[in-house]
């Protein structure tokens, strides 16, 4: 390990090797600005030595810290993921499993610990489930990479029942909210939120190009996070949405009022960003939806999930079909006889798609 001087930038950290030929081999792992140590340019050639020596997996000690360096660093399973989810990912492994077993090697990691780790962690029980399941898939690679002969997380129990049921508006407070909020496009934006289900990854990402005025239907193609365009989560959220006769007409009001009206423009195009770029929703949501909020007494915490979470309450209050529910907020499983053998027709879809409507737009 040797650091680098440049003509132009900081010094950067040189690790060499030699393969199994006998010549030398060379790389640049990072700057001084990343890795400020020799000891911080050591943990991140460990990710390197795995990589050169996964012929041999064994001649290298291997922490959970360096499986997590190799597993970020693996462009296949990193492309393998939506943006938000692998912030969400290096957030759980930088911020929970490293600091409690990055020092520990690959097989001390017992089943029974991480179960008590888990089960001790301040975290909600959703949040312990997506961590086990992120931990479950790391030993799995390590599985691929031969580091280990089985994952120890497999017999991991843990449990993830909410400690309450989420907080819905009811229909009354969606019009009440819906009356006092009458900026646009927040207006637009909630509509398509209460009446869609839309996260808002998927309603600032829309296109006009997305949207099918001969026979009524959206379809979200990608969606925005923190100005990164990415693909949708699953295939399943890119089926199509029916739309409304009420949700029509506010779109198409809403590409009227708007000077970005091309199929190529951003359905909700920022004029601050010349309209390269759609708006943020969580300033719209702190600067216009929960003032409007508080001005129509509405007490719940708001927040853009929310109202995915009370077009699906409504849509079960409504007695809809699970298959029906199910394709309208295209999740991508609820259970292997539902999805192999039962269809939902686009009738039944867009009847209940209108009831929901019908319940939030009433006048």
């Amino acid at each position: 390990m040797t650091l680098k001087k440049r003509a132009n930038g900081p010094s950067a950290w040189e690790f060499r090797w030699r393969d199994a030929s006998g010549a030398q081999r060379s790389r640049l792992l990072g700057t001084v600005l990343q890795f400020p140590t020799e000891r911080d340019a050591q943990c991140a050639a460990d990710a390197v030595r795995l990589d050169i020596n996964s012929e041999l997996p064994k001649a290298v000690p291997t922490t959970v810290a360096t499986l997590v360096d190799r597993y970020l660093s693996d462009s296949m399973e990193m492309e393998r993921l939506a943006y938000a989810t692998a912030n969400s990912y290096k957030t759980y492994l930088r911020g929970w499993v490293v600091p409690r077993w990055g020092a520990h090697l690959l097989a001390e990691v017992k089943t029974v610990a991480v179960e008590q780790w888990l089960r001790d962690a301040a975290l909600a029980p959703k949040s312990k489930v997506n961590l086990r399941n992120l931990m479950h898939v790391l030993f799995e690679c390590a599985g691929r990479w031969e580091l280990i002969e089985h994952n120890p997380i497999t017999r991991v129990r843990q449990g993830g029942a909410r400690l309450a049921d989420p907080e819905v508006l009811t229909p009354e407070e969606f019009r009440a909210l819906l009356a006092e909020l009458t900026a646009e496009p927040y207006r637009t934006m909630l509509i398509l939120a209460g009446c869609l289900g839309l996260a808002r990854s998927e309603f600032v990402g829309l296109k006009w190009s997305d949207i099918n005025w001969d026979v009524a239907t959206l379809s979200v193609q990608r969606g925005v996070v923190s100005c990164h365009v990415g693909k949708p989560k699953t295939l399943a959220r890119r089926k199509a949405i029916p739309l409304a006769p009420d949700v029509l007409t506010v779109l198409c009001e809403r590409r009227e009022r708007t000077a970005y009206a091309a199929d190529s423009d951003w359905v909700f195009a920022s004029p601050y960003k010349g309209g390269a770029l759609p708006y943020w929703p969580d300033s719209a949501l702190e600067s216009f939806v929960k003032p409007a909020a508080v001005r129509a007494g509405i007490t719940k915490r708001v927040g853009w999930h929310l109202f995915r979470h009370g077009y699906s309450s409504l849509l079960r209050a409504n007695g809809t079909d699970i298959k029906v529910q199910s394709e309208l907020l295209r999740h991508s499983n609820i259970g292997t006889t539902l999805d192999v053998y039962t269809q939902a027709v686009s009738e039944q879809k867009r009847a209940a798609h209108g009831l929901v409507v019908g319940q939030l737009l009433a006048v």
